[in-house]
Parts: C-alpha cells; sequence; structure tokens
C-alpha cells in the first residue's frame, strides 16, 4: 500500500528483505569464483614447481649429458624416468624444459619452454 507520503512501513521491511538476500547470494558467489581462481592458480604454479624440481633431479642423475650443452627434455622423460607420476589431468607429457649447467653455481638451472 502505498501512502501520501511513502511507503509503509511493512513494505519496507519485505523489500529490505528481499534485498538482503539478494546481496547474500551475490557475495557468496563472487567470493567463491574468486577462491576457485585463486586455487586454480596455485594448482598451476604446483605443477611448474614440480616439473622444475624433477627436471633438475634428472639432470642431476645425467651430469654429464647435461653438462656439455643447453638440454631441452620434455614431461614424458621424466615420467619415463620415474621421477614424475603420469597424471592425465595434470597435462606433464608434452611441456618441453630447458636444462643448463650454470658453471659459476655449479648447479643446474630448469626453465619451462612452453605450457
Amino acid at each position: 500500500m502505498k501512502k501520501n507520503n511513502g511507503f509503509a512501513v511493512k513494505e519496507m521491511i519485505i523489500l529490505s528483505g528481499i534485498l538482503a538476500i539478494v546481496f547474500a547470494i551475490l557475495i557468496t558467489k563472487v567470493s567463491f569464483a574468486y577462491k576457485d581462481a585463486l586455487r586454480e592458480e596455485d594448482t598451476k604454479n604446483g605443477i611448474k614447481n614440480s616439473l622444475l624440481i624433477a627436471a633438475k633431479a634428472y639432470a642431476e642423475g645425467k651430469k654429464e649429458e647435461f653438462k656439455k650443452e643447453e638440454t631441452f627434455i620434455y614431461g614424458s622423460d621424466l615420467i619415463d624416468a620415474g621421477y614424475l607420476v603420469d597424471a592425465e589431468e595434470l597435462g606433464y607429457k608434452n611441456i618441453k624444459i630447458k636444462i643448463n649447467f650454470v658453471e659459476s653455481s655449479k648447479k643446474f638451472n630448469a626453465e619451462i619452454v612452453n605450457e
């Protein structure tokens, strides 16, 4: 019911309740979408780090081959050598990794060439 000077108290309470429900739903949806995006980014970083660590360990195991020049390997090489577990959903197989030996630090450096 509309009064001459505005809305009735009952109508304002109902409208406020409906708006509160709508805002509560929107806030939860937006916050879950943000958390999902962060979780996906963390997963990608974890995959990248595990590939790099496995590639460095692989190079340490075959020092003489990798000391000569920069070498390219694939995730499938790491899986075949037993440094990574074959998981289709992670997509390790076709990722190309460049490994080179840094003479000054006497360590191997690994870098992902394509993702």
